[in-house]
This record gives structure tokens, sequence and C-alpha cells, in this order.
């Protein structure tokens, strides 16, 4: 984490506007609902130096409301909200300001501990410090990713799991804590996103995703865009205008995150080019992404859930997955995981659940592998036995089918479908020897069927014909019939064919 640094008499500014504006203005001393005495923008008696904090504040007291107030320091714990709530000073909203300013330093607490300058970061802790107090802050995991330097982490505490315990006021509790995430800020340079921070946030986002998703569904906007029940950044916007107009106006889950998706999808293109096609920004959703918090973060019993369409796994030694469809990447110690021709890796398949483990002994697993997500394990799948890929008798499928599997994958075939596809493909290739070697293969706009390009005559074999029926005869479009080119695309579409 780098902190956002301003200069003294901006961030003083600023901390007094964040504050004032989130805090409601009392004139009197009232009990708001959590048994204290409060005063101004949320000053509360219930503490030992109201009278040194009064004195620096310049506020004018008579003689008897400086007795008043060195009482209330001297009181027992139990009796302070009842003598706050007796004293008869009111406060305009210049006083207020003072007192404010005068004792925004009390809560500096934790913030000055964690050694943090003043800046963005700063702000938005004392903010919440304010509102909660010193002792209800103390030992919050909002601390401790602070002072861990994970700005991630420290956004998600502040953003779902620090607003309080209240339940009559979470709502408006939960707005606050909003604004104050979006004063911390979940990037250094949210236009600069480096690839570690990119998968930092999500893997915040997948360690708690249950939580954020909660939460989303009752005050805010799923990861998949769904509306949730009420929507408190829209109310956080509109009811701190300041606030919002200095730091940017609370965005909602998928916005915050899109900085994100785009620099960790750039880097996934960049170290597999020949996957580049399948991880355009377009074709990955936000939700369909999954990083493994990894082993000294993960929740016991973790399993990274992929739903429908193409999702990614970035994985680390112990991860358990689950997808509904098999469409989807997985990716491992650096590398995209293809299947049984990876060097260096044991494929097994035992009781549905498929696991895979490198010479140092880690290990990741599928549950209820069917097959898809982008692997090549053709004895494994065989239904006779699903025996360890290395141990087993070999049987090379279809030479197609290494050059199909991916895009295949991508647009949503099982692996059984991808070796029946390219079984087709090769029978459909010996019955158009006489037209010369393929030198492209194509597939259709409308996802009907695959062509081969021989020379300047196309063959054309109909993808839905050959996953019918088994072993069945293909319907062929041969070269005698009307076939256009421009029919067809290369590379394939990314996308369910048939």
């Amino acid at each position: 984490m780098n902190f956002v640094n301003m200069d003294r008499d901006t961030y003083a500014a600023r901390l007094q506007l964040t504050i004032a504006e989130t805090e409601s203005l009392h004139a009197r001393a009232q009990d708001v609902g959590d048994g204290k005495a409060t005063i101004g923008w949320g000053y509360t008696f219930n503490r030992n130096d109201n009278h040194a904090i009064w004195q620096a504040s310049g506020i004018s007291l008579t003689a008897a409301q400086w007795r008043d107030i060195r009482a209330m320091d001297a009181a027992a714990a139990q009796d302070k909200t009842r003598l706050g709530l007796a004293f008869g000073r009111e406060l305009d909203v210049a006083e207020a300001n003072q007192l404010l300013v005068a004792s925004a330093d009390t809560y500096a607490t934790h913030a000055d501990a964690l050694g943090m300058p003043d800046s963005r970061e700063r702000l938005a802790l004392i903010s919440v410090t304010y509102n909660r107090g010193v002792g209800a802050m103390r030992g919050h995991a909002l601390l401790d990713a602070i002072g861990n330097g994970d700005r991630a982490e420290a956004w998600y505490q502040l953003r779902y799991n620090c607003w309080g315990s209240n339940t009559q006021y979470e709502a408006g509790l939960r707005k606050r804590r909003l604004v104050e995430a979006q004063v911390l800020g979940l990037y250094d340079d949210p236009a600069n996103v480096a690839p570690e921070e990119a998968r930092s946030v999500f893997r915040m986002v997948t360690q708690h995703r249950d939580v954020i998703e909660t939460v989303e569904r009752r005050f805010g906007e799923t990861l998949g865009g769904q509306p949730g029940l009420r929507d408190l950044r829209a109310l956080a916007n509109r009811d701190y205008p300041g606030v919002t107009g200095t730091f940017g106006q609370v965005p909602t889950l998928r916005e915050s995150l899109e900085p994100a998706r785009l620099a960790l999808l750039a880097q996934l293109r960049g170290d597999h080019p020949h996957l580049a096609e399948a991880l355009a920004d377009d074709r990955i959703d936000i939700a369909s992404i999954h990083v493994d918090p990894g082993p000294d973060r993960r929740i016991v019993n973790t399993v990274l859930q992929g739903g429908q369409g193409m999702d990614v796994f970035l994985l680390q030694d112990g991860a358990v997955l689950r997808d509904t469809d098999g469409q989807g990447m997985l990716f491992w110690n650096g590398r995209a995981l293809t299947g049984s021709t990876d060097a260096g890796l044991a494929f097994r398949m035992q009781d549905g659940e498929l696991s895979v483990t490198d010479e140092r002994g880690q290990s990741v697993r599928v549950e209820n592998y069917t097959g898809g997500l982008g692997l090549h394990l053709p004895l494994l799948m065989e239904p006779r036995g699903r025996e360890d890929a290395q141990a087993a008798p070999a049987q090379p499928p279809s030479p197609w089918l290494a050059q199909m599997a991916q895009p295949l994958s991508a647009a949503g075939y099982s692996l059984h479908e991808q070796q029946r596809i390219a079984s087709a493909w090769e029978q459909h290739l010996a019955r158009h020897a006489h037209l010369g070697a393929s030198d492209q293969v194509l597939f259709s706009h409308d996802g009907e069927s695959i062509a081969a390009l021989h020379g300047h005559v196309l063959s054309e074999m109909q993808i839905r014909d050959a996953l019918a029926v088994q072993d069945a005869p293909i319907r062929q479009t041969h070269h005698g019939e009307q076939t256009n080119i421009n029919e067809f695309v290369n590379p394939p579409a990314q996308r369910r064919l048939a």
C-alpha cells in the first residue's frame, strides 16, 4: 500500500469535511441511540479529557458550564451519559467545527500506532474511528490489513466488515462505510493498476465472496450485476456530495473491480498468447474470475465455484474448485493447464474428483469433474476405467484434437464432445484427401459447421451431425456444392457453436 499523502492544511480541511458531512449536527447534547451523550458533529462526553478538548477548541463557556465539564471527566463511566445530557450549552455550526478540530487527534491512536502519514488512508481510518470509537476499533482486522500493507483487504474490511453491531442503524452505518472505503481507495492508482495489485484485489474478492454477495444483495449490486434490495451507494453519493466531489463517487462493486479485471486479463494474455482470443476483455466477466487466496489465507473447506460461461481460475497449492458447465481455464504456477501432456504433472481421477500433482508434491483438485476446463484427458475420461493417466495404456486421440481442444473448450464443448468432433473431422479430411492438404480450419459464423480450405476450395462438416449419434454417418457438404468462404471465420469464434 502506497499512501496518497496530503499537506497538513489539505488533510485537516478534508478530514473536517468528511466527518462533518457524514455525522449529523447535534446543536444540543442528546442520546442518538448508542447510550452516550453526543453534541456537535458526533462528539461524545463519555470520556475523561473533555476539559482539555473544550479548552483547545476555544469555545466560550460560563463558569458553571466549565464545572459541568470537569464533573463529567471525574464521573464514573456509568454517570457520564447522564451528566452529558444535562449540559445546557447549544452549539452553532462554527462551534461544532471548532470542537471537531480539537477532538480529531484523540481518535488518531491507531493511525499513529501504524505510522500513517497525513493521507487519504489515514483520513479514512480516523473517520471510522471517530464514528465507532477507539475501543471498538482496537484489534479490528482493518488495522491488521493496513499494517500488512494490504490495500484490497483494508478496502474490504472498511466497506463490508466495519459497520458495527446496532442493527437499527445498520443501513446508515453501511452507507457511511461506503464513502469511507472510497476515501481509502481500492488501488494505489486506479489508472495504472499493476498485475500483482489486480491479483490481490481478486484474491480478496474470492476469499470473501460469500460475505460480499450477501451484503450486496441487501444493499447494492451483486458481482453478476443484479440489483440488491436497496442501493446505499446511490444514497451515499446523494447525501455526501462534498466527500464524493473530493474523492470521487462511490462506485458499484463491478465498477470498483473493473480496473483489476482489465489489468489481470492483460497480463494473462501476455503470459499465454495462444489464449489471447479466449481471454479477450469482452469474453471474461468480473464474476467469472477466481483467484485462490492461497494456503495461508484460504478459509477451511473453501471451494472455488465457477458458474455458467467461461471462468478463469488462478490456483495455488491445495486449491479446490468446482464448475457447473466445464467452461473454464486453469492457471497454476504460471502455466495454463491443458491436460495429460503437461510436463511434470500427474492427473488422476477417483470417485469423480480430478487431482493434479506436480513434481514437488503440490496439488489442486477439481470436484465433480466430467470434462472440459480446457483439459485434454482422453485416457482418464474413458468410461472403462479412471486410472492414472501416466499408467494407462497408450491410445492416442485424433491428431486434430490438440489443435482444436482449446477453442472448442472455450466455446463450451465437453471433453467427450471435443473428441467426437476431432475424430469426425479427421474422417472428413480423409474423405476429401483428393482436394489436397487443408491450409486452414474455419468455423462458420452461424456456428453450424467447420470447413477446411484446400487452396481455393472449401469442404464443410456439420457440427451437429458430428455430435448427434456416435459412429453414425456424418453429413458432408462436398466441394461441388455452393459454399462461400465469407460465411466462415478464422480463428474459431469463442462461443457455444451447436
